[in-house]
């Protein structure tokens, strides 16, 4: 198993567990937009922030369709 695959089968078998656990904002980028605009603090939290993250292309990867592809969580069978 490639640092990828198992990165992937992690992402997976978090977002299964987390499902229950999300509530979804909606607008939510909008309304964190208008807070970063609006208030200074968020405006340097955000400035931290953007410091702090790293971009990752993965489609440069050369496994990385084929590991996307298998650990998609589509049902073993058809729906139709």
């Amino acid at each position: 198993m490639t640092a990828l695959s198992g990165s992937l089968t992690i992402l997976r078998q978090s977002r299964r567990s987390l499902n229950q656990k999300i509530k979804s904002l909606e607008n939510a980028y909008s309304k964190g937009a208008s807070m970063v605009l609006l208030l200074q603090s968020y405006w340097q939290k955000s400035m931290e922030l953007s410091r702090s993250i790293s971009y990752v292309e993965l489609s440069v990867h050369p496994e990385f369709t084929e590991h996307f592809i298998d650990n998609l969580d589509f049902p073993d069978t058809y729906l139709w």
